[in-house]
């Protein structure tokens, strides 16, 4: 697992891996859990980091991102994404919600 907050530089949990970049975090991601609303985050739709995920599936904890603008972004590329009390929007073909 690899977290990744801009104020943080150490992270005392094992098996926890610190990013020191957002965009070594979503590197090979298999799914980027948003639980904090850095402005770092705002670029997660853009479509090279979207590219750099192994497997572009997004949970937003946070609702950081209006569902117009996942749905422009998953017009344009695979995208799975959930949120928290709304519904998922998917290019994935991902039929079942992720996460209860």
């Amino acid at each position: 697992m690899t977290a990744f907050d801009p104020l943080v530089r150490d992270f005392p949990v094992e098996g926890v891996q610190i990013a020191h970049t957002f965009e070594s975090a979503i590197t090979d991601s298999e799914i980027t859990v948003i639980v904090t609303e850095w402005d770092d985050f705002i670029q997660l739709l853009q479509a090279e980091n979207i590219r750099r995920m192994k497997q572009p599936v997004i949970f937003d904890g946070r609702n950081m991102f209006t569902l117009e603008e996942v749905r422009n972004a998953a017009e344009q590329h695979p995208l799975h994404y959930e949120s928290i009390g709304r519904p998922q929007v998917s290019s994935l073909g991902v039929k079942n919600k992720l996460f209860v």
